[in-house]
């Protein structure tokens, strides 16, 4: 059994941005860029999507690209996940979703130390929200999530996987990891179209093969402040 796992949540079905784990940025489809961003973490990744037909592209592009698939059902997440966890057991499951393609192995490897260290059921980096949107990583325990199955899980919880864990603080030990410079309000989700537009532009900018690291990306917004993308001004349309 591993001692560590990441689990990507993705499918094509989103209301929003349909289609947007798959979507060509700058020639490739953004989960491939987030895939090979976590493959520095040198951990074995499982991508867990949905059932449908659409998304079996997800499934060819994971195995291409030297991941696990598991496919389940696109509301209930949490089942999702408790396949993965049934098939590919591990003692500590790392949690990101399709959506963040700026993901931080740096970030993630600071988590995992806190994580291991202080033995807790759940650790997380937004729990006080202090990192941009985008950025999430969550780290549960393989125990901690059978023990999570025992709950009576609401509707919100299945699909959102990890609730049950912050939500029943008197039942689960938990860590938070913060950024002291506090960049909570920044937004580099991909959620909706101006999200995608504006990550198209900054990695154009930026001139980049590979997703820059968090302080590379950090760096550049600094020195290029009309690509400050905070949550209050998220529109349809970016201009820039």
């Amino acid at each position: 059994m591993n001692e560590l796992q990441v689990i990507i949540q993705a499918r094509t079905g989103s209301s929003r941005l349909p289609g947007k784990v798959m979507m060509n940025l700058l020639n490739k489809p953004m989960l491939m860029w987030q895939l090979d961003s976590l493959k520095k973490l040198h951990i074995p990744i499982v991508v867990a999507t949905t059932l449908n037909h659409a998304d079996d592209r997800i499934e060819d592009l994971a195995l291409s690209m030297g991941a696990r698939c598991i496919r389940g059902p696109e509301e209930n997440v949490y089942e999702r996940f408790r396949l993965v966890t049934e098939v590919y057991p591990a003692a500590n499951h790392i949690r990101v979703t399709g959506d963040c393609p700026l993901i931080s192995p740096k970030i993630t490897e600071e988590l995992i130390k806190i994580h291991i260290n202080h033995q807790v059921d759940y650790s997380s980096n937004f729990l006080v929200r202090s990192f941009p949107d985008g950025l999430d990583v969550e780290i549960f325990s393989g125990k901690a999530f059978k023990k999570l199955g025992a709950i009576d899980l609401t509707s919100y919880q299945k699909e959102h996987v990890t609730p049950g864990f912050y939500q029943n603080i008197e039942t689960f030990s938990t860590m938070n990891l913060l950024e002291e410079r506090n960049l909570g309000d920044w937004r580099w989700t991909i959620d909706v179209p101006s999200d995608f537009r504006w990550l198209e532009s900054m990695l154009t900018f930026m001139r980049v093969s590979e997703m820059p690291e968090y302080e590379e990306t950090y760096s550049f917004i600094k020195n290029n402040p009309k690509f400050l993308r905070v949550q209050e001004d998220v529109k349809d349309v970016l201009e820039i």
